[in-house]
């Protein structure tokens, strides 16, 4: 089985960094948690 993701890290104004996860196949945006 393969997946494939595109994950995207952004940083809101107040400098705070996200990220992100695309399901390529299901066309999915999905937030993840925070990385400490």
């Amino acid at each position: 089985m393969v997946e494939e993701w595109v994950h995207v890290f952004k940083r809101g104004r107040d400098q705070n960094v996200s990220w992100h996860a695309f399901d390529l196949v299901h066309q999915l945006l999905k937030s993840l948690p925070p990385v400490p």
